[in-house]
């Protein structure tokens, strides 16, 4: 999905709903990734 964006020739072809469900997309991998981050530090202080 984030490839085909950014892929967009016309990027004012890509719709504000395409663009909201991007920005959902991104900032659910983002709190993935921070979980996984607090996930390994914890096990690290162990």
């Amino acid at each position: 999905l984030v490839e085909s964006k950014l892929l967009e020739t016309n990027v004012d072809k890509v719709s504000v709903n395409a663009l909201v469900q991007l920005e959902e997309h991104l900032e659910t991998a983002l709190s993935v990734t921070r979980a996984k981050k607090t996930e390994l530090m914890l096990k690290l202080v162990e």
